[in-house]
C-alpha cells in the first residue's frame, strides 16, 4: 500500500506531532506500507517528517487568492505559478497513491483536489471543533461530500460533525488521539514546596489564557496562605509579550509564571502537581494526554473538550463551564492534600496509558483498510 500523508504545516502542535507518531510507528512495524508526507507549511519539524518519511514534500505558504494556497520551495515568476503547481500534482499522479490521509480540516481544500488528481480515497482526521472549522473551512459543507472517512479525535467532534455538518455516522469513525510522554526530571517534592498548577497550549482566546490568569488571581484572593505558583508554558512574541503584560499589569508575578514555547515541554509538565485546561474548545488536546501520561491530575470545562470523557472516569474534574468558583475550590482541594495529588495522579496515569501508539495506531490503520478495499 502506497499513502500520501498530508499535514497542514511542521509546526510543533497537537495535529502535526500526531501525523508525526503514526508515521514513525508505521515505519516501525508495517514494512508493507510506503508512504510519502506533503507538508503545506514549514516549521520546526520538518526534519523530523524528512528523517522519518520515505519522501517529503515541504511547501511554503501561497498567497491568499491563489488557484491554491501554497506553492513548492522554488523561485518563479509571478505568471509561471500554475506550472508549479501543475507540475508538483501530475509527480505525485505518477507516482500512484492508494490513499490520501489529511492530517486536519486546514489541510482539507488541498487533500480533495489531490484526491481527484490521484483518483483514490481520502481520509480527513479532523481535530478541530466548531469554531475553528468555521474559521479555517468556511466552505466545510460544501467540501465535505468528498471525504470518504472522518477521524473524529473524540465523541465530541463526532457529535459537532454530525449536529451541524449533518455527515451521517457511518462516515465517521473516532479514534482517541495518543503520545509518548517521557522525561528525565524527577518531580518529588519536598513538604513546604509550593505547588505548581501548570497550563499550556497557545496563548490564545481558544486556549483560555484569560482564565487561567483570573483563577490565579481569584484563587490567591480566597486562599491567600496557600502556596501555588500557576506556570503556563507556551506562546512566543506578541502573544507572549501581551500575556506577561496582564500578569504584569495585574501585579501578580510572583503568583503567574509564562515561559515561551520550546520544542519538548515534557519536562516542565513533570514539574506540575495538577493541569489545568482552561480552554473554551478543544476536541482532545495532546498536553492532557501527556499530563496525564506523567500521572498529574486534570481539572478542565464541562461540554468544550474531548478530555472529559476520560477525566470523568477519575484522575481529576470536570466542573461546569466558566465556573471559576468551582475551579478554586478544586485547585484547593488539591493544594491542601497531597496524597489527593497522589491518587488522582496515579488513576490518571491509568487511563491515558491507553492512548500510546501502539494501543491506538492499530486502529487507524485498520480504519485506512478498510477505505482501501471499499
Amino acid at each position: 500500500m502506497n499513502i500520501l500523508f498530508i499535514s497542514h504545516d511542521a509546526y510543533p502542535a497537537g495535529a502535526q506531532k500526531l501525523l508525526l507518531h503514526l508515521i514513525r510507528w508505521i515505519k516501525e512495524n508495517k514494512k508493507d506500507i510506503l508512504f510519502h508526507t506533503l507538508l503545506l507549511g514549514e516549521g520546526q519539524l520538518v526534519e523530523e517528517f524528512e528523517t522519518v518519511s520515505d519522501r517529503t514534500y515541504t511547501l511554503p505558504r501561497r498567497k491568499k487568492h491563489s488557484r491554491f494556497r501554497f506553492l513548492p520551495h522554488v523561485s518563479i515568476k509571478k505568471d509561471s505559478k500554475s506550472l508549479v503547481e501543475d507540475q508538483l500534482f501530475n509527480d505525485l499522479e505518477a507516482i500512484g497513491y492508494d490513499l490520501v490521509y489529511a492530517n486536519s480540516v486546514a489541510s482539507m481544500k488541498m487533500s480533495i483536489e489531490l484526491k481527484q488528481k490521484l483518483d483514490c480515497p481520502l481520509v480527513l482526521h479532523v481535530h478541530e471543533l466548531e469554531s475553528v472549522i468555521k474559521d479555517r473551512v468556511p466552505d466545510f459543507d460544501i467540501l465535505s461530500p468528498r471525504v470518504d472517512l472522518f477521524i473524529a479525535a473524540s465523541n465530541l467532534v463526532k457529535e459537532n460533525l454530525e449536529k451541524n455538518h449533518q455527515i451521517p455516522s457511518s462516515r465517521i469513525k473516532v479514534i482517541y488521539e495518543f503520545s509518548t510522554a517521557k522525561t528525565s526530571i524527577n518531580s518529588q517534592k519536598g513538604p513546604d514546596d509550593e505547588i505548581i498548577i501548570g497550563g499550556s497550549g497557545s496563548l490564545s482566546y481558544r486556549k483560555g489564557i484569560d482564565i487561567f490568569i483570573q483563577t490565579a488571581i481569584l484563587f490567591k484572593k480566597r486562599f491567600p496562605v496557600q502556596k501555588v505558583l500557576f506556570r503556563w508554558v507556551g506562546g512566543a512574541g506578541k502573544s507572549l509579550r501581551d500575556a506577561q503584560q496582564e500578569v504584569d499589569k495585574a501585579g501578580v508575578s510572583d503568583l503567574i509564571e509564562i515561559i515561551e514555547m520550546v520544542d519538548n515541554p515534557i519536562d516542565h509538565f513533570n514539574r506540575f502537581d495538577v493541569f489545568l485546561m482552561t480552554s473554551r474548545e478543544d476536541p482532545f488536546p495532546l498536553v492532557c494526554i501527556e499530563a496525564g501520561q506523567l500521572g498529574k491530575p486534570i481539572i478542565c470545562f464541562k461540554g468544550v473538550t474531548g478530555t472529559e470523557e476520560i477525566v470523568k472516569q477519575g484522575g481529576g474534574h470536570v466542573v461546569p463551564y466558566l465556573d471559576l468558583i468551582d475551579l478554586t475550590d478544586r485547585l484547593h482541594d488539591y493544594a491542601s492534600d497531597p496524597g489527593k495529588i497522589a491518587n488522582d495522579g496515579i488513576h490518571a496515569k491509568e487511563l491515558f496509558s491507553e492512548f500510546t501508539p501502539d494501543k491506538i495506531c492499530p486502529q487507524i490503520i485498520e480504519v485506512i483498510n478498510q477505505v482501501v478495499v471499499k
